[in-house]
């Protein structure tokens, strides 16, 4: 059987529901991202890629696990932090019985990993605890799914100053994979395809604001609220989309 999740990313909450980040209210957004999640029937999860909070605040997350909570029904949240998050307070507030710390989703064909690309700045890092454990648990029976937070591939604007630091010794651990189909990521506010090597790399817009690409800094580009669906299928093919929103 074929099973579809939604990947969503880039909240950047507030402390207070009616704050805006440019020009945007970016809670109102999310609560859309989520209804809309709500009532597709063949989504089976969700997977969270990190930055609920723009402002830091403990609010900010609870603001986040109150709408889950509210709009959510019977689809289980996996999530990782962002560069703007502090995992303690991810930890703390992510509980209840829709909500799982499990890092590597096991599904009949398909294993899903997410990938913790934090670091002390705000650019990613691919950690060599992240590689020692995926070395441990992927399956060469299985097609690979790799979610991370940040992008390992430059993207050709402003948001590359705080990449994944060391590509190259990311690339250098999925050549030794060659059952490794997909690698995603937030961060980017954007809903773009590439190539990494031979592997298809795609990366989700944001529920927040998607960025201007023309630009040295961040500006709204007014596209809408989005995220991305991915349907993994039992012969280890899949299918990707992008969902925007209509305003």
């Amino acid at each position: 059987m074929s099973v579809t999740f939604a990947q969503i990313s880039d909240c950047h909450l507030f402390a207070e529901p009616s704050k805006c980040h440019h020009d945007a209210n970016v809670y109102q957004h999310l609560c859309r991202v989520l209804h809309d999640i709500n009532q597709r029937d063949e989504i089976s999860f969700i997977v969270f890629t990190g930055d609920l909070t723009q402002d830091h605040s403990e609010e900010s997350y609870q603001l986040f696990i109150g709408a889950f909570s509210a709009i959510i029904k019977g689809k289980p949240l996996y999530y990782i932090a962002g560069n703007h998050d502090e995992p303690l307070l991810l930890t703390r507030y992510f509980q209840g019985e829709q909500i799982y710390q499990d890092k590597t989703i096991e599904l009949n064909a398909w294993q899903v990993h997410l990938i913790d690309t934090k670091s002390e700045t705000p650019a990613g890092k691919w950690h060599e605890r992240e590689e020692n454990r995926l070395a441990n648990v992927i399956n060469s029976d299985k097609a690979q799914c790799l979610l991370m937070h940040h992008h390992v591939k430059d993207v050709g604007y402003f948001i590359d100053k705080h990449h994944v630091v060391n590509q190259h010794d990311f690339v250098q651990f999925t050549d030794n994979y060659k059952n490794i189909c997909i690698v995603a990521c937030g961060h980017v506010h954007n809903a773009l395809t590439m190539t990494l090597g031979d592997i298809p790399f795609y990366t989700c817009p944001a529920t927040s604001i998607q960025f201007d690409k023309t630009v040295a800094t961040v500006a709204n580009s007014k596209l809408p609220p989005g995220y991305r669906l991915f349907t993994l299928n039992p012969d280890k093919t899949f299918m990707t989309e992008a969902i925007f929103l209509a305003e």
